[in-house]
């Protein structure tokens, strides 16, 4: 029995060493620009600690960079990553008990500009260079965000929690979780043409 307990501490404490031959890296570091081949990992970290963190999966290295929201801003990410887009060559990183999106450049993932003064949002859709919609907890409603401003513009009223969307067409179906219902917005009026 005690050999067995000496080989599980010998496993235990080689597993957490930290090899500079590890293809994951702890420490944020800048990388000058290397996030145009790869896989962006959202972790979204326990609510309200503030733990957010993007890691990097270089595709050519076969290296993890952990944290590089932090490494390339100063800053860390905030509360609770939702999750992340990518739309006409910037990333909106949605940032739920933050109550924001963070506007990112995706090959050097410095900060654009942060799209704020929301209340729980969760996912964003681009609907075209102009304009996107955000989904939201506890808005009862579904944010309109200038993209050329990179500010909220207006509000589709909806009594719940809307989730995941997806344009087809003209047209943008949206979950309204609360409700059990798909609602059927016309994304050039930005009214709800139907709910299912």
């Amino acid at each position: 029995m005690k050999y067995l307990v000496y080989l599980l501490s010998l496993v235990f404490f080689t597993a957490c060493s930290n090899s500079s031959n590890s293809p994951i890296s702890d420490n944020p570091s800048p990388s000058q620009g290397s996030y145009s081949k790869g896989v962006f990992v959202v972790n979204e970290g326990n609510f309200s600690w503030g733990q957010a963190t993007i890691s990097f999966f270089d595709s050519k290295t076969k290296k993890v960079s952990q944290r590089i929201f932090e490494a390339e801003n100063g800053e860390v990410l905030g509360n609770v990553a939702q999750s992340i887009s990518l739309f006409e060559d910037e990333i909106y990183l949605v940032v739920n008990n933050s109550q924001k999106v963070e506007v990112i450049n995706p090959t050097t993932f410095k900060r654009i500009a942060t799209i704020d003064e929301l209340n729980s949002p969760r996912y964003f859709l681009g609907l075209n260079s102009e304009k996107a919609y955000i989904t939201d907890l506890y808005e009862g409603g579904i944010w309109i965000v200038d993209l050329k401003n990179n500010i909220i513009s207006g509000k589709i009223e909806v009594d719940g929690w809307t989730e995941q969307l997806v344009k087809v067409g003209n047209d943008v179906f949206i979950c309204n979780h609360t409700k059990g219902l798909v609602h059927v917005i016309d994304s050039e009026t930005d009214e709800i043409k139907q709910s299912i």
